[in-house]
Protein backbone atom coordinates (compact mmCIF):
# COMPACT_ATOMS: atom_id res chain seq x y z
CA UNK A 1 0.00 0.00 0.00
CA UNK A 2 3.06 2.18 0.98
CA UNK A 3 4.51 1.67 -2.24
CA UNK A 4 1.39 2.31 -4.47
CA UNK A 5 0.60 5.93 -2.87
CA UNK A 6 4.63 6.63 -3.34
CA UNK A 7 5.35 5.38 -6.78
CA UNK A 8 1.69 6.43 -7.75
CA UNK A 9 1.70 3.78 -10.94
CA UNK A 10 -0.83 3.99 -13.89
CA UNK A 11 -1.21 0.45 -12.95
CA UNK A 12 -1.22 -2.07 -10.21
CA UNK A 13 -1.05 -5.50 -10.12
CA UNK A 14 -2.71 -6.04 -7.39
CA UNK A 15 -2.39 -10.12 -6.09
CA UNK A 16 -5.47 -11.54 -4.69
CA UNK A 17 -3.68 -13.64 -2.04
CA UNK A 18 -1.29 -12.14 -0.13
CA UNK A 19 0.29 -13.07 3.44
CA UNK A 20 -0.51 -10.42 6.24
CA UNK A 21 -2.86 -7.79 4.29
CA UNK A 22 -4.89 -9.45 1.24
CA UNK A 23 -5.58 -7.56 -2.32
CA UNK A 24 -9.39 -6.51 -1.70
CA UNK A 25 -7.69 -4.75 1.69
CA UNK A 26 -5.05 -3.28 0.04
CA UNK A 27 -7.15 -2.04 -2.59
CA UNK A 28 -9.12 -0.25 -0.21
CA UNK A 29 -6.76 1.64 1.63
CA UNK A 30 -5.26 2.52 -1.82
CA UNK A 31 -8.82 4.20 -2.83
CA UNK A 32 -9.35 5.21 0.15
CA UNK A 33 -6.20 7.25 0.08
CA UNK A 34 -7.11 8.87 -3.05
CA UNK A 35 -5.29 6.59 -5.35
CA UNK A 36 -5.79 7.29 -8.94
CA UNK A 37 -3.85 3.92 -10.06
CA UNK A 38 -5.95 1.52 -11.77
CA UNK A 39 -5.76 -1.44 -10.22
CA UNK A 40 -6.00 -5.13 -11.80
CA UNK A 41 -6.78 -7.88 -9.95
CA UNK A 42 -4.14 -11.11 -10.40
CA UNK A 43 -5.79 -14.14 -9.18
CA UNK A 44 -5.88 -17.95 -9.15
CA UNK A 45 -9.39 -18.18 -8.58
CA UNK A 46 -12.55 -17.60 -11.19
CA UNK A 47 -15.12 -17.52 -8.56
CA UNK A 48 -17.64 -14.49 -8.61
CA UNK A 49 -17.05 -13.44 -4.92
CA UNK A 50 -13.52 -12.63 -4.86
CA UNK A 51 -14.28 -10.90 -8.43
CA UNK A 52 -16.82 -8.95 -7.25
CA UNK A 53 -15.52 -8.39 -3.76
CA UNK A 54 -12.37 -6.79 -5.77
CA UNK A 55 -14.50 -4.52 -7.64
CA UNK A 56 -16.52 -3.52 -4.66
CA UNK A 57 -13.30 -2.44 -3.30
CA UNK A 58 -11.96 -0.40 -6.41
CA UNK A 59 -10.25 -2.75 -8.86
CA UNK A 60 -10.89 -1.86 -12.37
CA UNK A 61 -10.31 -5.67 -13.85
CA UNK A 62 -9.13 -8.80 -13.03
CA UNK A 63 -6.39 -11.23 -14.74
CA UNK A 64 -6.40 -14.89 -13.80
CA UNK A 65 -2.86 -16.27 -12.81
CA UNK A 66 -2.80 -18.97 -15.63
CA UNK A 67 -3.31 -15.86 -18.76
CA UNK A 68 -0.96 -16.08 -21.15
CA UNK A 69 1.91 -13.17 -20.97
CA UNK A 70 0.59 -11.37 -24.31
CA UNK A 71 -3.09 -11.34 -22.35
CA UNK A 72 -1.61 -9.78 -19.37
CA UNK A 73 0.59 -7.33 -21.39
CA UNK A 74 -3.00 -6.41 -23.26
CA UNK A 75 -4.93 -5.82 -20.28
CA UNK A 76 -2.46 -3.73 -18.68
CA UNK A 77 -1.88 -1.67 -22.22
CA UNK A 78 -5.57 -1.42 -22.26
CA UNK A 79 -6.06 -0.08 -18.57
CA UNK A 80 -3.08 2.22 -19.05
CA UNK A 81 -5.03 4.08 -21.63
CA UNK A 82 -8.11 4.02 -20.06
CA UNK A 83 -6.65 5.76 -16.88
CA UNK A 84 -4.80 7.83 -19.53
CA UNK A 85 -7.60 9.21 -21.32
CA UNK A 86 -10.00 9.41 -18.10
CA UNK A 87 -7.70 12.07 -17.31
CA UNK A 88 -7.29 13.56 -20.75
CA UNK A 89 -10.85 13.53 -20.76
CA UNK A 90 -11.44 15.12 -17.23
CA UNK A 91 -9.26 18.12 -18.14
CA UNK A 92 -10.99 19.06 -20.94
CA UNK A 93 -14.34 19.05 -19.34
CA UNK A 94 -13.10 21.18 -16.39
CA UNK A 95 -11.47 23.44 -19.20
CA UNK A 96 -14.58 24.12 -20.55
CA UNK A 97 -16.84 24.79 -17.04
CA UNK A 98 -14.63 27.79 -16.77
Amino acid sequence: VELGQSLAPDVILMDLRMPGLDGIEATRRLIRTGSQSAIVMLTMFEDDDSVFAAMRAGARGYLLKGADQDEIVLKVAIRDGLVRLEARLHAEVQACNL
